[in-house]
């Protein structure tokens, strides 16, 4: 067997209901919780923050559970998730502040799982927690990867000369309160975004004025559509390419990330995205597993 493969699936028997979600109940058990864990300690990027993960699967803040059916309607709309398989995923539910860690309640169609993947797809959505919980700690322990990122990514969609850090961290500020900390969307919270974009960047675009106004004008149509309707994003993206695959690019040049299997758009409100995305990598694991502990 693999060393980096351990048995992380426990037999489907003693569940019990553990939480619901979206009106699907889930299931788990102390033996799943058990096996869990055994693949994080397991696991070289979280194994050093093994009491931590204990304390909050403890505290029903991380939830190891299984479906009792097909799963893939209700876990459609995490398809952008930047570490997925056939058997497991994640995601942090902002309304109840729990991670789940969802996983395919059928034996026969896995039996292992990579430790590794685990330990990013739960550090992944720690993050998010992270930013919801602890906001004020969040922008600031990752001011500078979140400059360096969105300097990067306005650069090649608005194209700027050297866009000044309290530029950039005003933005950032606005669209991490203000959208992403915000119960719900609204159109007065994306004009105001669109008015302090060009307000902030018109300084620095080197493109003509009705030129910088239609980028813009893109920047935030795919912002509403993607906020509207996830299939008519997808069948629309070809129409934003000038917006979406400098994303892509960001986080090459800001993080030395390449190949990402993620589909970007969640970065343009969400920018806790960018730190999720980021923490994966094994050289800001640390500085993630320090932002962990302070939940």
């Amino acid at each position: 067997m693999n060393d980096e493969l351990t048995e992380v699936f426990a037999p489907p028997i003693g569940l019990r209901p553990v939480a619901t979600v979206d009106g699907d109940e889930l299931f788990g058990s102390s033996l799943l919780n058990k096996q869990y864990l055994k693949a994080l300690d397991k696991c070289g990027r979280t194994k050093a923050a093994y009491s931590k993960f204990e304390l909050l699967i403890g505290k029903r803040k991380i939830i190891p559970c299984f479906l009792t059916r097909d799963w893939f309607s209700f876990a459609a709309w995490k398809i952008f998730a930047p570490v997925h398989g056939q058997s497991v995923m994640g995601f942090y539910d902002k309304g109840n502040k729990k991670v789940y860690i969802l996983m395919q309640n059928n034996a026969n169609l896995f039996s292992f799982v990579a430790n590794d993947f685990l330990g990013k797809l739960t550090i992944h959505e720690l993050i998010h927690m992270v930013a919801n919980e602890k906001s004020s700690l969040f922008i600031n322990m990752f001011k500078r990867e979140l400059i360096s990122y969105y300097r990067s990514l306005w650069q090649q969609i608005f194209s700027t000369s050297e866009i000044p850090d309290k530029t950039i961290e005003k933005i950032v500020r606005y669209v991490f309160i203000n959208l992403e900390g915000a119960k719900s969307f609204s159109n007065s919270s994306i004009l105001k975004y669109n008015a302090l974009m060009a307000k902030e960047l018109s300084p620095f675009t080197t493109l003509g004025e009705g030129a910088f106004a239609d980028t813009l004008t893109d920047y935030m149509m795919v912002i509403k559509i993607f906020l509207t309707s996830i299939e008519r994003f997808f069948q629309n993206m070809g129409k934003y390419k000038n917006i979406l695959v400098p994303m892509y690019h960001s986080y090459q040049r800001s993080f030395s990330i390449k190949n990402l299997t993620t589909v970007c758009i969640q970065e343009l409100i969400y920018p806790s995205e960018v730190i999720c995305i980021a923490s994966e990598d094994m050289r800001y694991g640390n500085k993630a597993l320090k932002a962990i502990a302070r939940l």
